[in-house]
C-alpha cells in the first residue's frame, strides 16, 4: 500500500513492496517538499502559444483576456511534434511576455522524444519490455518513432537540466507531459538495467520476481521521485521565485493517475475532451487534491466553425462552473504528420471561435470567480 502524510508543504511517502510469495517488504520513499503554487496559478486562464506568437501577446491579453500561456518551444529533444526553438528565442518570448504582463509555463514532454535522439549512451537510457527491446512507438501525427525513456536513467537529470534553463530564461513554470511508462503487448512496466539496480538497491529483491501491482507502485514512486527533481532543479535556477510544477496526468492508469502523482505538484493538470460528466468529475479531483489549483486542457475537435464553438463554450462553462482553471489551444494542433506541431486555424483568425475565449476569459464576464 501507499501511505501519505500531508502537513504543510511536506509530504513523507513510503512503498510497501511485496515479492511473489506475498510477503512485504518497506521501502522509504524521499521526503517530497513541495513549494507551494504561487498565487497566480489559482486563477489563471491560459492559452497555448508558440515562439512565432511573439507578436500576438498584447492580443493574448487584452483582446481575450489570458494570464498565462504555455509556451510550446524546446530548446532541446522534442518529442517529434512539439515545435522546435533556440533557447534564445524561447528567453526573447519570456521576456516580452512578462513586458505584456503575461506568465509563462514552458513544455517539455518529460517521457518521449524523438527518434535521433535514440542513438551512443541515450540508447541505455530508454525504457525496456522484459526481453532488453526499447519501447518505442511511431504516433500518426509525426512522421518518425518515439522512444521512451526511464526516470531511473540519467534521462531525469537530462529533463532537470532543461527545466532549470527554462527557469534560469524567467519562467514561471514547467508542464511535464506524458509522465508515464509505456508498454505495448506486454507489462506496462520498465525492466531496464536502471530499474533492475535501482530496484534491487531499495528492495534487496529481483524486480522480475514481484508481482506487478508491487512493481507498479514502485514505478510510480520513481516516476514521482523524477518529477521532484525536476522541481529541484528549477527551485534551485531560482530560489527566489515560486513556480508552477505541472504534468499530464489525465486518465485512470496505474501510474498516471491524481492519487499517485498528485502529491508530486503544485498544479494539477487534466486533459478533458468534454461530455455529461465533465463537471463532476472535475468537482471530485478538486476535493481530491487538497487545495491545489487544477488546470484543465480544452481537446475539443475542431472542425465545422460554429459547431466547435458552441462545444467548446460548454466545456468552458464546466471547467470555470467547477472551480478549475481552463486551457485552450489558441491554435489547434496538427493532426497531419507533414506537418507536425499546429495548424492554420486559431482563435486569431476564427472569430467564433475568438468570441467564446473572450466571453469567458475577459474580466468582468460571467464565468470569472
Amino acid at each position: 500500500m501507499i501511505r501519505c502524510l500531508v502537513s504543510g508543504i511536506l509530504i513523507v511517502a513510503w512503498v510497501l513492496i511485496g515479492d511473489s510469495q506475498g510477503e512485504e517488504t518497506r521501502v522509504d520513499a524521499k521526503e517530497i517538499k513541495i513549494a507551494p503554487a504561487p498565487a497566480w496559478a489559482a486563477s489563471a486562464r491560459v492559452l497555448s502559444a508558440t515562439c512565432d506568437d511573439i507578436g500576438r501577446l498584447a492580443d493574448t491579453k487584452d483582446r481575450f483576456g489570458a494570464t498565462v500561456v504555455l509556451l510550446y518551444a524546446v530548446g532541446q529533444t522534442s518529442n517529434g511534434w512539439c515545435p522546435e526553438a533556440s533557447y534564445e528565442r524561447i528567453g526573447e518570448f519570456i521576456t516580452r511576455a512578462h513586458e505584456t504582463e503575461l506568465k509563462v509555463v514552458c513544455y517539455f514532454d518529460t517521457t518521449l522524444a524523438e527518434e535521433k535522439f535514440f542513438q551512443g549512451a541515450h540508447c541505455e537510457w530508454a525504457q525496456q519490455d522484459q526481453s532488453g527491446k526499447p519501447i518505442h512507438y511511431q504516433p500518426k501525427h509525426i512522421r518518425q518513432q518515439r522512444y521512451a525513456f526511464c526516470f531511473n536513467s540519467p534521462w531525469s537529470k537530462y529533463v532537470a537540466s532543461a527545466a532549470s534553463r527554462y527557469a534560469q530564461l524567467g519562467a514561471d513554470g514547467v508542464f511535464l507531459d506524458n509522465p508515464d511508462y509505456y508498454t505495448f503487448g506486454g507489462k506496462k512496466s520498465c525492466f531496464c538495467a536502471n530499474c533492475q539496480r535501482c530496484f534491487k538497491e531499495e528492495t534487496g529483491g529481483h524486480i522480475f520476481a514481484v508481482t506487478d501491482d508491487t512493481r507498479l507502485k514502485w514505478l510510480g514512486k520513481c516516476l514521482g521521485e523524477h518529477i521532484s527533481r525536476v522541481h529541484g532543479a528549477m527551485g534551485k535556477a531560482t530560489p527566489d521565485r515560486p513556480l508552477v510544477v505541472t504534468a499530464n496526468i489525465c486518465g485512470a492508469g496505474p501510474i498516471r493517475n491524481m492519487r499517485v502523482l498528485g502529491p508530486y505538484l503544485n498544479v494539477l493538470f487534466r486533459e478533458v475532451g468534454g461530455g455529461a460528466e465533465l463537471r463532476k468529475t472535475l468537482e471530485a479531483d478538486l476535493r481530491a487534491c487538497s487545495g491545489k489549483p487544477l488546470w484543465v486542457i480544452m481537446t475539443t475537435p475542431w472542425g465545422d466553425p460554429p459547431e466547435t464553438a458552441r462545444s467548446l463554450a460548454a466545456q468552458l462553462e464546466d471547467v470555470l462552473g467547477s472551480g478549475a482553471c481552463p486551457m485552450v489551444w489558441a491554435t489547434l494542433p496538427s493532426w497531419n504528420p507533414e506537418r507536425p506541431g499546429f495548424g492554420e486555424t486559431s482563435i486569431y483568425s476564427e472569430s467564433l471561435l475568438g468570441d467564446v475565449v473572450k466571453k469567458f476569459y475577459l474580466p468582468g464576464s460571467r464565468t470569472q470567480k
